[in-house]
């Protein structure tokens, strides 16, 4: 198998452009601008993973099997991502949400169950306080 041999230049001009990035990355954090931040740094991390994917490990001159399987494992990351964000989105949205989970408190035992919202200042009364 033959592999591509890129002239120093070309390492070079990659090199400076992930320096160039990084005080871009470094100056975005020093600036507010909302929740475009997070996006921002994002990008840039997305831009300077591309440029060390395609040129220092080669899979720009790679086979197209190489393309596949790389393409691949950025698709898995974006799915990752989706999962992960979807969750954090969505938590805490439901308010009817239990503290104790019935499954492991069976109902005869007469504890209290209460919404993760409203939960009591002091402690949840016995058993034999509620029978009296």
């Amino acid at each position: 198998m033959s592999s591509h041999i890129a002239p120093i230049k070309t390492y070079l001009a990659i090199w400076i452009a992930l320096m160039v990035l990084l005080a871009l990355t470094i100056g975005a954090a020093f600036i507010h601008m909302g929740h475009l931040n997070l996006a921002i740094t994002l990008l840039i991390a997305g831009i300077k993973a591309a440029m060390v994917v395609l040129y220092f490990m080669h899979v720009r001159w790679s086979s197209r099997l190489t393309w596949v399987f790389a393409s691949a494992a950025v698709l898995w990351l974006g799915i990752l991502f989706v999962l992960s964000v979807s969750d954090y989105t969505t938590r805490g949205a439901m308010p009817e949400q239990r503290a104790i989970a019935p499954a492991i408190v069976p109902p005869d035992q007469g504890l209290p169950i209460y919404p993760l919202t409203q939960r009591p200042s002091q402690a949840p009364p016995t058993t034999a306080a509620v029978h009296e």
